[in-house]
């Protein structure tokens, strides 16, 4: 199999799309280590990622493609997922698998060249933004991210959906159920964790409406007017403009302090309307803090019954959530035991290597298709 990988449109610095960067850079790595010995991956990226690339320590049949000097502009994005990807995939051989861990497939080149292709698909966020805040995108951008994005989910060769929360929405818009693979994300090991003082409550929320930060200040303004005078301080992470009472808003922090902050927390909350994954909460069980989070399909899946679900817009069922967890301190056996097993959920089902495994194996059936099932649903 060759298989070409796109992270050209890729970058660390962009909030939106911050954890796909992470997830490409760690799905690469991850494939990289399980190719056969006669397969290829070539990977177009730019000078703005190529280094993470480059850490990964990637064998020779890996070949990473520095194909501008930096993140490339809007006008030379366009032109890629809509010409340049297929084009450039296309030229790599007859045979190539084209690999977006983006989720879009390319667009009118697609017209041009036959290519066979695979997508991964974390979510169905920006129809919800069309849906409940049409305003958040351009008029030209939403209808761009629409079309791209059900174009995709139609007719990519293969598709692999992040959770059963996001195949469910894929096949709601019209995706073929045959070619859609569950694959769940690899979930990262944190840093250990850095000291943090006191007791309180974590939250992690920001500016994009899914992710619901009025919700978050709202319960927790709930919380306190229940508590009193015992109510605990909220540490808010990933925003700073917020100056309600008992807030601290911290912004965006390091590695090594968001696993402190989790560690130490008495509970911790996140609200958001709509995920296909859902790292936080993962991380929060992982390091052992109890969970009250929004009652969305992809957190009663991968939660896996270990959090307090309340709906995201019910500040008074938030409240009395955290008024329940936060009753009783808990022990440190307690907390070590519900970081086992959530570490052990980790090892089993949310590897990288599994997840890698899951894509790798998709790809190759897309690439010969004659073992493709007529009709095929995984099971993560």
């Amino acid at each position: 199999m060759h298989l070409v990988f796109d992270a050209f449109e890729l970058t660390p610095d962009s909030a939106k799309s911050k954890g796909i960067y992470s997830y490409a850079v760690q799905l690469c790595g991850a494939m990289a280590a399980q190719l056969a010995a006669d397969e290829v991956m070539d990977v177009a990226c730019h000078g703005g990622n190529v280094a993470d690339f480059q850490s990964l320590g990637l064998p020779r049949q890996v070949r990473l493609h520095v194909l501008a000097p930096a993140m490339p502009g809007r006008l030379r994005r366009l032109w890629w997922s809509q010409f340049g990807a297929a084009l450039w995939a296309r030229a790599r051989g007859a045979q190539a698998v084209y690999l977006s861990p983006k989720g879009f497939t390319p667009g009118l080149g697609r017209h041009l060249v036959r290519l066979r292709t695979v997508c991964v698909i974390h979510d169905l966020i920006p129809l919800w933004y069309l849906a409940h805040h049409p305003a958040h995108f351009g008029r030209l951008e939403g209808w761009l991210v629409k079309a791209g994005l059900l174009h995709s989910a139609r007719r990519a060769d293969g598709i692999v959906a992040i959770s059963r929360a996001t195949e469910a929405d894929l096949l709601a818009a019209g995706a073929p159920s045959h070619r859609v693979r569950v694959v769940y994300n690899g979930v990262p090991p944190l840093p250990a964790p850095g000291p943090q003082a006191g007791d309180y409550i974590m939250a992690l929320a920001s500016g994009l409406p899914h992710k619901n930060l009025a919700g978050v200040r709202a319960a927790y303004a709930a919380y306190r007017k229940r508590a009193g005078a015992a109510a605990l301080p909220l540490r808010l992470v990933g925003v700073r403009d917020v100056n309600d009472e008992g807030v601290s808003a911290l912004g965006t922090v390091s590695a090594e302090t968001l696993s402190g902050l989790y560690a130490h927390a008495r509970a911790f909350l996140f609200l958001s309307h709509i995920e296909g994954f859902g790292f936080p909460p993962l991380e929060a069980l992982r390091a052992g803090a109890p969970v009250v989070c929004s009652d969305i399909t992809a957190h009663r899946e991968l939660c896996a019954g270990q959090a307090h679900l309340v709906p995201p817009d019910d500040p008074d069922a938030a409240a009395a959530a955290l008024m329940t967890v936060l009753a009783t301190p808990e022990s440190p056996e307690t907390r070590r035991e519900r970081a086992d097993r959530m570490a052990e959920r980790v090892a089993h089902e949310l590897s990288w290597s599994r997840c890698a495994a899951g894509v790798l194996d998709l790809a190759r059936q897309v690439a010969d298709p004659s073992s493709w099932p007529a009709a095929q649903r995984s099971v993560p």
